[in-house]
């Protein structure tokens, strides 16, 4: 069994040895929210365009200051440029361009106006309360470039440039397979106590979604081996990058889904790892699947959902940020980038394997672990909000001690 950084180096490693083919596509600044950026963008303008006011308030020059100034008319943000009249002042507001002549902005709360003139009684400096020509960026000038996800900022920085598209990598398609021939699909009607909802597939297809990706739900798989293989062979057929699968991981009897990868028609199976030491999640497996010429990464997680969420986090996320063209981590926790949170009370010694567990913080910040961590459990899942993370026979730890988390928030956040 490898350790849980052993088989995340040879997962990334692997990972970064595939041909990156990613095809682009041209979206608008609207659709274009979490997506990899694909190309450069570099300014189409300058901003601002020309020298602006950065209040309301009066332009004028400093040069015919002290003294009593004339008012010209006022110029507001989307008027065009005039000239300004000598020994006057007009009024200007926020974001007007600067009449010609004028080099300086008096702001409206210091100014005096005195039988319709403004009035300065000493010399006032130039080049006050000014957004210069250019001050933000210039025509040509790179403003973003890959590998990004697009955030929020980035959409207004471009629309600022004057794109209103970007190019961004087509998003990684996941070929999403469940085992087990209790699943039956959420909301049937009479459902048998023998039945299980196949709750594992509903999250990670938003998962996928969420981390940049787009799920391709697979029909349920029953526990039989023919329709296993048969399973795998349409959803290679369907040129995926990925082949993520929950259930019949294992070694029992009704655990299908490795044996099934080695007798595919007409494809390869070349396995990277098999059982890592991590809980939950331990009989996680991962390989490539292929033909002559299209490669699919498979990952076979447990069927417990916490089992698959915690897997998914793991290996699908880095994935999918490869595949984004977004890097790759040197460490599995530097791909989680934890952060610390203190302990609200005492805890005994951690077990054998890494174990990830579902923890809450209070009103203050603390650190409380759940009392079951079954991975079967989804109500203590939805109950938490991160995951605490405790190395292999880690000792015990105070009150106040502190654990490195993973808030669901950054889990469930769009591709990053």
């Amino acid at each position: 069994m490898l350790s849980l950084e052993e088989a995340y180096k040879t997962f990334v490693a692997a990972l970064a040895s595939m041909q990156d083919d990613a095809r682009h596509e041209k979206v608008t600044l609207a659709a274009a929210i979490g997506r990899s950026l694909a190309t450069e963008i570099r300014a189409r303008r300058d901003s601002p365009a020309a020298d602006t006011s950065a209040m309301d308030g009066y332009a004028l020059r400093a040069a015919d200051t002290p003294g009593h100034l004339a008012l010209a008319p006022e110029v507001a943000a989307g008027d065009k440029r005039r000239a300004l009249p000598a020994k006057s002042a007009c009024p200007i507001f926020t974001g007007g361009l600067l009449p010609e002549g004028a080099d300086t902005v008096l702001i409206q709360e210091d100014a005096r106006i005195e039988n319709g003139a403004l009035v300065l009684a000493s010399p006032y400096p130039a080049a006050r309360w000014l957004r210069r020509h250019g001050q933000d960026f210039r025509r040509g000038d790179l403003l973003l470039a890959p590998p990004r996800q697009i955030t929020t900022r980035d959409l207004a920085l471009a629309a600022t440039g004057n794109h209103s598209a970007l190019n961004v990598r087509e998003r990684p398609a996941v070929a999403l397979m469940s085992s087990g021939s209790e699943l039956v699909a959420p909301g049937s009607n009479d459902i048998a106590a023998h039945q299980t909802p196949a709750s594992s597939r509903v999250a990670l297809a938003a998962a996928i979604r969420m981390w940049g990706g787009v799920a391709l739900t697979c029909p349920l798989v029953p526990d039989d081996p023919p329709a296993t293989r048969a399973a795998f062979e349409n959803a290679f057929a369907r040129r995926p990058r990925i082949i993520l699968t929950t259930g019949g991981a294992s070694v029992g009897k009704h655990d299908l889904m490795r044996p099934a990868l080695a007798g595919l028609h007409g494809l390869v199976w070349r396995e990277w790892f098999y059982k890592v030491a991590m809980k939950p999640g331990m009989p996680v497996f991962a390989g490539v699947l292929s033909d002559s010429d299209h490669a699919a990464v498979v990952i076979g997680a447990p069927g417990n959902p916490v089992s698959s969420l915690v897997t998914a986090l793991v290996f699908l996320r880095p994935a999918l940020r490869c595949f984004l063209g977004l890097g790759l981590a040197d460490t599995f926790l530097a791909a989680l980038d934890p952060r610390p949170s203190p302990l609200a009370s005492d805890i005994g010694t951690g077990g054998g394997r890494y174990e990830f567990l579902r923890a809450r913080h209070d009103e203050n910040g603390r650190l409380h672990l759940l009392a079951d961590q079954d991975s079967s459990l989804l109500g203590n899942l939805a109950l938490s909000d991160c995951l605490a993370l405790r190395p292999p026979n880690d000792p015990p730890r105070a009150a106040g001690a502190e654990m490195l988390t993973v808030s669901w928030r950054f889990a469930a956040d769009s591709a990053i």
